[in-house]
């Protein structure tokens, strides 16, 4: 378009270049915003297609709504790519990229950038963009980008080019079922949370919280703050304070809430509920890296049997706002029994030691010191002579010396005496039970989902 074109436009407007591109609709009235898209689109006249993609669900109605959006030449500009997002209904916006990167030839990759309706995208955001885009590129299959199929394994180069500009490159694969699967940062546990200002921001009382287990702050990705409430009829009445959660969100250092019970009900091991008001979004249908911390927190706390490499899937979106959106997302840990490392971050105040260390425990192994002291089906007698090392006839011995100690207790009374027991030499060292069975360390993390369209698959927005 000829410079006359654009200045043309600019005065259309009413506004500079650099204070429309600022432009948000979270900043702006509805009316505003809405005369400003069209007399940009009088201006320059352009269209694209878009392609809506749900993810991290098998039903139109549920997870992250994306905006997926074909780039195979390099077309699209910084700023009409803004333009576009700013355009599109859905929270997440893609652009798919051919990597011009050197890498090598028989490795498939190909390059995203990420935004949303206001401007910049943050970390957390990713997983679910990538797992759009590669649901595209094996729907529609581009003679430009790579040929996606069941079993590819592929290198996904993110970036986001507005407000929080950061890159990163991340391997992704597709199973034999159909779920695409990224990989995660490893999950850390990094501090303790104290409870009454989380309850308060949460606006419950210390009866919804399950006591029993840690508030904690763990990284994959972002900080989230993991909060366990005792059954999931608790995570569908939450009314929070958003205030408050932005308060104690500030105060830990982390990006929000994630709320979790032990108490599924669509076939899951966990159901949550997420609150992030820190990025724009009072809750998120699907949160990928919290249920990854979540995961990693279930098995360094051993509160689930969790095996190597085992498909977990954490439950979200039932009582996302005014309509459900039900998510599921699956996270599988790759754990490495025996390999020197710390779960816990260096500056973990009230963390206990205990939990700091790791071993070669997985799966049953890991939660069977929990079921013990519970009272479960582990304790037996059989069980505490495995346990402690007994031997055949411990219990009929230390029978036979109680009767022995109360005859000889009686004599001495009716001697006028007291019985007083010599003190000897223990002849054998004393046998401790075995160590607590502590977790096996985290080697990798990795996130999946399922994808489908939506109702509209692809439809014309002008820029």
């Amino acid at each position: 378009m000829n410079p006359k074109g654009r200045e043309l436009g600019r005065a259309r407007l009413g506004e500079s270049e650099t204070s429309r591109l600022r432009r948000s609709l979270f900043a702006t009235s509805a009316t505003t915003h809405a005369e400003a898209l069209k007399a940009t689109a009088q201006a320059f006249g352009k269209q694209c297609a878009v392609r809506s993609i749900c993810t991290f669900t098998s039903s139109e109605r549920g997870g992250n709504q994306v905006a997926v959006i074909e780039d195979s030449g390099d077309a699209f500009e910084t700023r009409e790519m803004v333009r576009i997002a700013e355009t599109c209904g859905e929270g997440f916006v893609v652009f798919v990229k051919p990597n011009r990167r050197r890498v090598d030839p028989s490795t498939k990759s190909f390059k995203i950038c990420l935004l949303t309706p206001g401007g910049g995208c943050h970390r957390t955001m990713l997983e679910s963009m990538a797992i759009a885009s590669l649901f595209d590129l094996v729907d529609r299959r581009p003679p430009d980008l790579p040929l996606l199929t069941e079993g590819s394994k592929v290198r996904i180069r993110a970036e986001s080019i507005v407000e929080q500009v950061w890159q990163v490159e991340v391997s992704t694969e597709i199973d034999d079922l159909g779920c695409f699967w990224i990989e995660a940062p490893c999950p850390r546990i990094i501090s303790q949370a104290p409870e009454m200002e989380v309850c308060e921001a949460l606006n419950v009382n210390m009866l919804a919280i399950q006591t029993d287990l840690p508030i904690q702050v763990v990284e994959c990705a972002a900080r989230h703050l993991l909060v366990p409430v005792r059954s999931r009829r608790v995570i569908g009445d939450l009314d929070p304070h958003w205030e408050l959660i932005c308060e104690v969100c500030k105060l830990l250092h982390c990006e929000d809430f994630h709320v979790f019970s032990l108490d599924p009900s669509a076939g899951g091991h966990v159901h949550t509920r997420n609150f992030n008001p820190m990025h724009r979004m009072e809750e998120e249908a699907a949160s990928a890296s919290a249920n990854a911390a979540l995961v990693a927190y279930l098995h360094v706390n051993r509160i689930l049997p969790i095996e190597s490499n085992e498909r977990i899937m954490c439950e979200q979106g039932y009582s996302c706002g005014l309509r459900s959106k039900p998510s599921k997302v699956f996270v599988k840990l790759q754990l490495e029994a025996g390999k020197s490392s710390s779960l816990i971050g260096v500056d973990a105040p009230g963390v206990t030691q205990q939990n700091s260390m790791s071993g070669d425990a997985t799966g049953e192994a890991v939660t069977k010191e929990r079921q013990m002291m519970k009272g479960s089906r582990y304790i037996s007698n059989q069980m505490d002579e495995t346990r402690f090392n007994l031997p055949d006839d411990y219990y009929q011995e230390q029978a036979r010396r109680a009767i022995e100690l109360q005859i000889k207790i009686e004599a001495a009374k009716r001697a006028g005496k007291v019985y007083k027991e010599e003190d000897k030499e223990p002849t054998a060292p004393a046998m401790l039970p075995p160590p607590l069975a502590l977790p096996a360390p985290i080697s990798s993390c990795w996130i999946g989902g399922t994808c489908v369209k939506f109702q509209r698959q692809e439809y014309k927005v002008k820029y």
